[in-house]
This record gives C-alpha cells, structure tokens and sequence, in this order.
C-alpha cells in the first residue's frame, strides 16, 4: 500500500527516522503502518495526533475497521490474503504526526462515517469475522458444548 493523499509532517515525532524503511534501490519510504495510520487519520478526521487524543485517533480508526475491515491485506498465497489491524501501539509510534486532515470531534466522525458507509458489510471483511478465524461467534459456540 503506498496510497497517500493527504500532506504530512513528522518532525514532531519521536525518532522520526524509524518511520522510514530503505528500499531495494536505496531510497527511503514511510514504513507501512506509518502510511496506514496517516490515511486513517484523514479518514477519522484527526489532523494533528498527539499523546491527548491518540487513544481518540486509535478508537476511531477501529471503528473504521471493525465495519470496513483491515486496510493492510498480505498475500499469503496466490488465493490468499492475511488481514493487518492498526493496534494502539502503531498509533502511538506516530504521535506528533501532522496531517493536513479536517479536524472533526467524534460526533462529526460519527455522523460522517455513518453517511458514507453502505448499509450492507460482507461479514468475511468485518474484524470480528476475522479474528474468530473465520468463524461466527455462534458457529464458535455450537462445537464448544
């Protein structure tokens, strides 16, 4: 993944350096998860992320993909793919980070987020789903007994 459309400024960071990653050809880029939380904090409306509203930033981005599912897919094989969710951690690594996004408190991000989502989620996307390994909590039930 190297979709980035917002500006960003990572000066502010804690050893920025380690938000990079060197490439084959010897150029250095954002390291995935750092391109992930920055994407996700223009979607979840957070423009600066700081130690104060990172547990804010990490929920919304949570919600994001407990209804839309992981933005970070590894393909496993040539039929399959592996799902990476943005832990708190991977939002913490990146505080002090400044995006160029629409502040919005989390009503705003609510009402927004409702509005642009389809009424209908596949359930295999959802994190839930995933986390079960596959399975629905009831499916999960039935063989405990």
């Amino acid at each position: 993944m190297s979709l980035l459309l917002t500006k960003y400024k990572f000066q502010d960071v804690t050893d920025w350096d380690d938000l990079l990653v060197e490439c084959a050809n010897g150029s250095t880029e954002l390291n995935l998860a750092t391109l992930t939380v920055i994407n996700y904090l223009a979607v979840v409306g957070i423009s600066k992320l700081t130690s104060d509203n990172a547990i804010d930033a990490w929920i919304r981005i949570s919600i994001c993909e407990i209804f839309n599912g992981a933005l970070v897919n590894q393909k496993i094989d040539n039929n399959a793919y592996r799902k990476y969710f943005v832990t708190q951690a991977d939002v913490n690594r990146v505080i002090g980070i400044e995006t160029e996004a629409t502040s919005k408190t989390f009503i705003e991000f609510w009402e927004t987020f409702g509005q642009g989502r389809s009424k209908t989620v596949s359930t295999d996307e959802t994190s839930a789903f995933i986390a079960n390994g596959q399975k629905t909590l009831l499916e999960i039930c039935r063989k405990a007994c």
